[in-house]
């Protein structure tokens, strides 16, 4: 990344991709999916005749392809046909799905990094059209199921997990994306991923020109290559209310065999929009504010000068300003409630992602959090725990999101 790339049979640099002498530094790819966990949706639609060129040349050249479009115009078709062409031609294929809302082999809310296994040692059971049969697959946490609200965060997560894909010798790497392309901070977000991951191949698939002012200052140059296609003839509109159940489901199976463990806060960090460390608790005024309050205020800390306040309940205007002159300084508060059923990427100390867990309850007092994780999960390694906004049931079901 950052060379010109340089043709070659093992990809370029600009790839990330190594030569077949080299022995690629596999990255720590933590089994971050439960055991049995699949694709719930398998839909295998036949490309349009428009895109067999094109797949071919791509399952045959290998290298980096990001794939760009709208919400329902086929990307997720194209994936498929992709990595089963690289996959079915020999080549070690990964999957970067960066789709946070309708993810095709993760879970919603994160990047997920699906290396997939050669064709000659998928499970015989298994159809075998499928070659994303797999269980090597990493998930980048994000926290929301929409890149307007983390586009930072989307971004860094999509990077991360290309480079391990690198690393772990792929030579067609696919990265799918979200149809988040309209709004200006959209086409943004789609610019920085083409500058930095610096793909070898951009597939765009779009009715007019909807892809215009992303791709317009990149058609026609050599690197990276720009393909236009139509999008799939097949593809429907899906209304939010089955995304959201789609999303359901995803989230239902994932923790459908979880185990209930609490984690000591003394050596790990809450992480949202800010640090909640619990070794820089302060207690004196903690009870301060209650005093103040009339009610029990378990946790305060200060932010760079900020206070941080957590609440039994949402503070009123007039509990603010108490605050305020008790803190010296206007504070950001937070109602113990918000924090319950929220969303967490669990990390380790080299901020590699170990798992995705479910927040249940925090014990402010005793310094500790119950959470609910997939079973078989090294906690031992967790120093992190990054807070999305999403907050859901056990069940699946979506809750109103989290304040930060």
């Amino acid at each position: 990344m950052g060379q010109e790339p340089q043709p070659s049979d093992a990809g370029s640099p600009g790839s990330g991709l190594q030569s077949p002498e080299a022995e690629p530094r596999v990255p720590n790819l933590a089994l971050s999916l439960p055991n049995g966990w699949e694709n719930s949706a398998p839909d295998y639609r036949l490309p349009p005749p428009e895109w067999k060129q094109e797949l071919e040349h791509l399952g045959a050249e290998g290298g980096t392809v990001l794939l760009l479009g709208g919400s329902d115009v086929g990307k997720t078709t194209f994936c498929r046909a992709l990595v089963k062409q690289g996959n079915d031609a020999g080549l070690k294929t990964a999957l970067v799905d960066a789709d946070l809302g309708q993810s095709l082999v993760g879970l919603p809310g994160t990047v997920t990094l699906a290396i997939l296994a050669p064709a000659a040692t998928h499970d015989p059971g298994r159809p075998a059209a499928d070659p994303l049969a797999t269980t090597a697959r990493t998930l980048f946490f994000v926290g929301a199921v929409s890149p307007r609200e983390c586009l930072i965060t989307h971004l860094v997560a999509t990077v991360r997990a290309c480079q391990a894909a690198w690393e772990a010798g792929a030579k067609l790497t696919v990265v799918d994306t979200t149809g988040y392309v309209s709004a200006p901070e959209g086409a943004m977000l789609k610019r920085a991923k083409i500058d930095t991951i610096r793909p070898d191949v951009i597939v765009g698939l779009a009715h007019k020109n909807e892809l215009q002012s992303i791709l317009g200052a990149y058609v026609g140059s050599t690197f990276p290559r720009v393909a236009m296609l139509p999008p799939s003839p097949a593809a429907s509109a899906r209304k939010k209310e089955v995304r959201r159940r789609t999303r359901a489901e995803r989230f239902r199976r994932y923790f459908g065999d979880a185990q209930r463990c609490h984690l000591s806060l003394a050596q790990r960090v809450l992480l949202a929009d800010f640090p909640l460390n619990w070794q820089k608790h302060r207690p004196a005024l903690a009870e301060l504010c209650s005093k103040g309050l009339g009610y029990p205020v378990p946790f305060v800390t200060l932010c760079g000068g900020t206070p941080l306040v957590v609440t039994e309940a949402d503070c009123t205007p007039t509990e603010v300003e108490f605050l305020t002159a008790t803190l010296r300084g206007k504070p950001r508060t937070y109602a113990s409630e918000q924090f319950s059923n929220c969303l967490v990427g669990i990390v380790d100390d080299e901020d590699e992602p170990i798992s995705v867990g479910l927040l249940l309850s925090v014990d402010w007092q005793g310094g500790s959090v119950e959470l609910l994780v997939p079973p078989d999960i090294d906690l031992d390694r967790a120093r992190l725990l990054k807070l999305g906004r999403i907050r859901i049931d056990p069940d699946g079901s979506e809750l109103s999101p989290a304040p930060w």
